[in-house]
Formats: C-alpha cells, sequence, structure tokens
C-alpha cells in the first residue's frame, strides 16, 4: 500500500517502488514505565534495519532509525529523540517522519509536534521491497 496525501492506495503484493526517501511510521502505543521496546522494526537484525521505532522509557529516548545504503540494502542511521516518554501507563498517538526534502524527522505525541531532528544524519533510502 502507498499513501498519496489523501488516501491509501492498493497496490498488488509483488510491486514495489525501488527506493524511496520519505517515510511516515505512525501506532497508537500503551508503555508502563521501565518497559523499553520496538513498536515497529523492519530489517535483516538490530544492525541492519531498514526503518525502525523504538521507545525506551529507562533513558526517555524515542530511536528512529532508518535505512541509508543506497547499493546494499541494511546500513542505516538513528535519530534521537530526548526528553521525551509516552510510559505514563496511558495509551497514546505516536508519529514519526522522514521527510527528506525538509532534511528532518519530526516526532509527534498525541498530534502535537514534540520534537524536530535537522539536519537528517545521512540520506535516507528505502526499499520496500526488501524483507
Amino acid at each position: 500500500m502507498t499513501f498519496d496525501g489523501q488516501s491509501v492506495i492498493q497496490r498488488p503484493s509483488n510491486v514495489h517502488p525501488t527506493l524511496m526517501t520519505d517515510l511516515t511510521i505512525f501506532a497508537t502505543v500503551c508503555q508502563e514505565s521501565g518497559n523499553d521496546g520496538y513498536v515497529i522494526g523492519k530489517g535483516v537484525n538490530d544492525r541492519f534495519r531498514d526503518f525502525g521505532l523504538y521507545l525506551r522509557s529507562t533513558k526517555r529516548t524515542v530511536w528512529l532509525s532508518y535505512g541509508t545504503g543506497e547499493n546494499n540494502p541494511g546500513f542505516r542511521s538513528i535519530i534521537y529523540f530526548n526528553d521525551v516518554s509516552v510510559a505514563d501507563g496511558s495509551c497514546h498517538s505516536v508519529g514519526a517522519v522522514i521527510d527528506h526534502s525538509g532534511n528532518r524527522a519530526l516526532l509527534y505525541i498525541d498530534g502535537t509536534l514534540s520534537k524536530v531532528s535537522s539536519p537528517l544524519p545521512s540520506v535516507p533510502r528505502f526499499r520496500p521491497s526488501v524483507s
């Protein structure tokens, strides 16, 4: 599936764009204090991650990892959003955006812009067809 800014477009499961440079991750999370973990992650292993969103309540940090290897999938950069926590036992919406053209990453908590990181540490390269 892809999102054209207004609606989700269903794509055949065997047809993928080869390379993308923007990414949005959105989730509703309920996290307890002292609990760390991935909301979502795609990649071969923790080091070779195409993208991921990790909530680390013990350090009050949200990690946004993204693929950067143009020719070889799996190389990544990590953006650290510090002094952020949703670990209060309540449910929260969390949105993370890689904005390649704006050379920045944005973090939204409950629909409000919480953090901005700019410039991006490296050029994003996502491979939707690589699993």
